[in-house]
């Protein structure tokens, strides 16, 4: 077996372990957030770190996807 039937091999058992790659309901919800315009200042600081929090989700989600795409 070369190095490349055996790398497969590990791409297809790495398969069996779900990688979350949903990323269109946190897309979704951000841009909800940023078309929501409140008026009142504290009201803005909130959605702000909400949509930071749901930005870093995004980006973990996306690097967890990366590396299991690298790796394989």
């Amino acid at each position: 077996m070369d190095g490349n039937e055996e790398r497969n091999n590990e791409c297809l058992d790495s398969s069996n372990h779900d990688v979350d790659i949903t990323f269109l309901p946190l897309i979704y919800e951000i841009i909800r957030s940023l078309e929501r315009d409140p008026h009142d200042p504290a009201l803005k600081n909130i959605q702000c770190q909400d949509v930071s929090q749901k930005v870093l989700e995004i980006q973990k989600k996306l690097d967890e996807a990366r590396h299991h795409v690298s790796f394989c």
